[in-house]
């Protein structure tokens, strides 16, 4: 596999079993398990991303853009960028996972590598040190006070719905059931 395009397909993400995942990606590659602030800033991140989990495409969890070589496979999508100060409808291909694990494995690793500078405000719980850490790293094309603000508000939410004991602490964890792939309408495609 890679560097392949596949179709997109609709992968609806739910709360808990993002939240088991992203635990498990880090146990894998760090050894330790998360403390609640630190998951609550990256799941911020990818309710921001995927649209509080109804718009993820192919386990791509956080619109992380795919390279020509880069050795993962991709599907190509309409997407909103700022540019210039003005919303823009722009194609453009995306990382494609075959499933929750590997996409997390993948955006985990990309966090503490590329996004390097951003792990200290993960660490710290912090959501707006962590947007702006990643607006000067160029991760997204918003105004810093509007990527903020939703991380803040999906932070919020998030700390609500998930109850402490969430994610037993087994890596086999597995409570929940895919949604069917063709499950809604992948964004409009553009000619």
């Amino acid at each position: 596999m890679g560097d392949t395009e596949r179709p997109i397909t609709r992968t609806t993400l739910a709360a808990a079993m993002t939240c088991a995942a992203l635990k498990r990606a880090w146990h894998q590659q760090l050894g330790v398990t998360p403390e609640r602030e630190h998951v609550l800033v990256v799941l911020a991140q990818i309710w921001h991303e995927t649209n509080a989990g109804a718009s993820c495409f192919n386990f791509n969890l956080a619109g992380v853009k795919h390279w020509p070589n880069d050795g993962r496979d991709f599907f190509t999508s309409r997407t909103t960028e700022v540019i210039g100060g003005v919303d823009t409808i722009v194609r453009a291909e995306f990382r494609a996972f075959a499933d929750l694990d590997a996409g997390m494995a993948d955006y985990f690793k990309e966090l503490r590598t590329t996004f390097a500078d951003a792990w200290p405000a993960i660490l710290a719980g912090d959501t707006a040190a962590y947007a702006h850490a990643l607006k000067l790293a160029h991760y997204y094309t918003d105004s810093e006070a509007n990527y903020a603000a939703a991380l803040a508000r999906h932070r919020d939410v998030l700390d609500a719905v998930l109850p402490p004991d969430t994610v037993p602490e087994t890596p086999q964890w597995i409570d929940f059931v895919l949604p069917d792939p063709g499950h809604g309408d992948p964004p409009p495609e553009s000619g």
